[in-house]
């Protein structure tokens, strides 16, 4: 997810043009801040797999599954939709 800004017509009394930020599903070049991505999905989850880098650039991964083979499964199916 990428926040994308839409600028209103709207001006204020200074002269500057006011903008609200939006929500939108498409990709992006960008990179986006680890932690607005981890809030975006708060709550919306049934079971999750995160794996990323630590602050010393160290593979970190954590699972809400015990079952290794679960974690893999899950890995190979966001894998596949990564390569469509």
């Amino acid at each position: 997810m990428v926040e994308v800004i839409k600028v209103s017509e709207t001006y204020t009394g200074e002269g500057d043009t006011m903008a609200d930020i939006i929500q939108a599903h498409i990709d992006t070049v960008l990179d986006i801040p680890v932690d607005r991505v981890l809030d975006a999905v708060r709550g919306k989850l049934k079971t999750v797999v995160v794996i990323g880098c630590d602050q010393d650039d160290q593979p970190y991964y954590a699972s809400s599954f015990s079952d290794k083979a679960q974690i893999l499964w899950l890995l190979k199916c966001c894998e596949m939709e990564l390569m469509e």
